[in-house]
C-alpha cells in the first residue's frame, strides 16, 4: 500500500468490541515517531474535521487515556474490581492493537494508514484503509481519504443521471392499499399456546432504547471492550445474587450493587428465581396465583382490577406481556454491566424449551 491510495482490508469478526461503524481509527503496526507527532500537533483539527464534517469519531489510541478508559467503563466492563491504576498500564496501549485481528495482510509490512467501516460480512468486518505520507498534512489526508472513499463507492454503485422511464409516486394508490389489506386478511395466523415462546428471542433479548444509549456513550470509540482486555485479564467473576429481607435485589461482590427494577418485574424475576428448573411459557397460568402472592409482599399496593389484569396478561402465553418484562429484567441488568456476565442473571432460554435463569444455585441468597 503506497502513501494515499486505497485498498480493502478485513478484520476478523471474533472482537467482542462491537467496533463502532461510525469512527475513523490511526493503525500503525510499528511506532512513526513523524505521523505521531503530526497527528498530535494537529489533533484538535483532526477531531473537528471528523466530527463537526464527517460526522465520525477519531479513534487515536494514546489518547484513550484522556477520554476512553475512565472509572466508568471499567466498572461497567469489570463490576468485580476495585482501586485500579490506570496509569501502570499506559505503556500497554499502542496503535498496533488492530493487527492481530486483520485478515489476509503482510503485518509486518503494514504501513501507518487510517482506516474506516465499509461493511459488515458474515464472516468479518471489511474497512477501507489509506496509508499515510509523513509530508503532508493529517487533515488534507484525511480530505484525499474521504475523497478516494467516494470514488470508490461510485465505481461500486453506479448511478444513472437518465430518469427515463421512471415514475416516482409519494405512497400506494387507493387500488394497492386495498389489495395489501386482503393480502394481510389472508395472511393472518391466529396465535397459538406458543406464541410468547416464539417470539422470546426478538422481543426479550433485544436491548431498551435507554440501554442502547447508555451502552453507547460506555463505548464512545467503539473499541473500549477490545482495549480493556488488552489491559485487565478477563474473568467470568460471578457476584453472588442477595435477595434481601425487603427484597432488594443487591450484587454484593460487584461492589454492593443494587439492581432496580419494578414491582411487576421484581416479581417476576423473583418467580424465576424460586424456580431455577425454568418455566415453560405455554404453562405461565399454572404460575398465576404464586405471582399474585408475590407481588403482594413488594409493596402497600393492592391486588385492584389494573394489577390483576396485568398479571393475567404476563401469565397469559398468547400474549407478549412476558416478553416485555423479560426485556425489562435483561436491561436492569445490562445497563449495570457488561452481558458476558449479565446473561448469568436474567432469564434465557432456548425456544421449546423453560426459560431459566443460569446463575448456579450456591450463589443465590435469600435473606431470612
Amino acid at each position: 500500500m503506497t502513501n494515499n491510495t486505497l485498498r480493502l482490508i478485513k478484520v476478523k469478526k471474533d472482537i467482542k468490541s462491537n467496533l463502532n461503524p461510525f469512527q475513523m481509527i490511526y493503525v500503525e503496526n510499528t511506532y512513526n515517531r513523524a505521523l505521531n507527532k503530526n497527528i498530535q500537533k494537529e489533533y484538535k483539527s483532526i477531531v473537528e474535521l471528523i466530527n463537526k464534517e464527517l460526522f465520525l469519531n477519531f479513534y487515536y489510541n494514546p489518547y484513550i487515556f484522556k477520554k476512553e478508559v475512565n472509572k466508568k467503563i471499567i466498572k461497567y466492563n469489570f463490576p468485580y474490581c476495585k482501586n485500579i491504576r490506570l496509569n501502570k498500564y499506559k505503556k500497554l496501549l499502542s496503535n498496533d492493537f488492530l493487527m492481530d485481528y486483520l485478515i489476509d495482510v503482510d503485518k509486518d509490512n503494514f504501513p501507518p494508514s487510517f482506516i474506516e467501516h465499509k461493511c459488515e460480512k458474515d464472516d468479518c468486518y471489511v474497512y477501507y484503509a489509506m496509508a499515510l505520507s509523513e509530508n503532508i498534512s493529517i487533515t488534507q489526508q484525511i480530505k484525499i481519504f474521504r475523497y478516494l472513499m467516494n470514488q470508490y463507492s461510485k465505481k461500486e454503485h453506479p448511478i444513472s443521471n437518465s430518469f427515463n422511464g421512471i415514475q416516482f409516486c409519494i405512497g400506494p394508490s387507493e387500488q394497492e392499499k386495498k389489495e395489501l389489506e386482503e393480502k394481510n386478511k389472508e395472511a393472518y395466523i391466529p396465535p397459538t399456546e406458543d406464541f410468547a415462546d416464539e417470539h422470546f428471542d426478538s422481543v426479550s433479548l433485544n436491548l431498551m432504547e435507554d440501554v442502547h444509549r447508555k451502552i453507547a456513550q460506555l463505548r464512545t470509540y467503539g473499541i473500549s471492550e477490545l482495549v480493556i482486555r488488552k489491559l485487565f485479564e478477563k474473568k467470568d467473576n460471578l457476584s453472588r445474587l442477595v435477595i434481601t429481607k425487603k427484597n432488594k435485589i443487591i450484587l454484593p461482590d460487584y461492589n454492593k450493587l443494587e439492581i432496580d427494577m419494578r414491582p411487576m418485574d421484581k416479581s417476576v424475576y423473583l418467580l424465576f428465581l424460586r424456580h431455577k428448573e425454568g418455566i415453560l411459557f405455554k404453562n405461565l397460568s399454572d404460575y398465576k396465583e404464586e405471582l399474585i402472592e408475590i407481588y403482594s409482599h413488594l409493596g402497600n399496593r393492592k391486588n385492584n382490577d389494573v394489577i390483576l389484569k396485568s398479571i393475567d396478561d404476563i401469565t397469559n402465553p398468547l400474549k407478549n406481556s412476558i416478553n416485555e418484562k423479560c426485556s425489562r429484567i435483561r436491561e436492569a441488568f445490562v445497563k449495570e454491566f457488561s452481558d458476558d456476565l449479565a446473561i448469568n442473571y436474567y432469564i434465557t432460554g432456548k425456544k421449546g424449551e423453560p426459560k431459566k435463569i443460569i446463575l448456579p444455585e450456591n450463589l443465590i441468597i435469600w435473606e431470612k
